[in-house]
């Protein structure tokens, strides 16, 4: 698949599964931080862009929004962890985005 030129709110949203997820980035820094929301936050983008703003100097920053969050498009897949990170997966692969590793705190 490839990006798909649709846009919400003049960002662009990449297709992952039955769906269309909105990844917002900023920053140029050679390491990407990928910020993923806790269940129940509505909209990520809208809590989470003054951090990635402010790490934005040293990294590159994304913050996804999974199906049916924030500006996102909605799914009727099952909302099951396996299908989640292929989503995830499978957008950020559409969008380029290129993680080494991944890690929690």
């Amino acid at each position: 698949s490839s990006v798909t030129g649709v846009q919400t709110c003049a960002r662009p949203i990449y297709t992952a599964g039955n769906g269309m997820m909105n990844l917002y980035e900023v920053g140029e820094g050679e390491r990407t931080l990928l910020i993923l929301p806790a269940i129940g936050d509505s909209s990520p983008l809208m809590k989470y862009k003054a951090l990635a703003e402010s790490l934005s100097s040293g990294f590159h920053v994304v913050i996804a929004e999974p199906l049916g969050y924030g500006y996102s498009l909605s799914t009727k897949d099952k909302r099951t962890s396996e299908n989640i990170v292929k989503e995830l997966r499978e957008a950020l692969e559409n969008a380029k985005i290129l993680l080494l590793s991944i890690s929690t705190i």
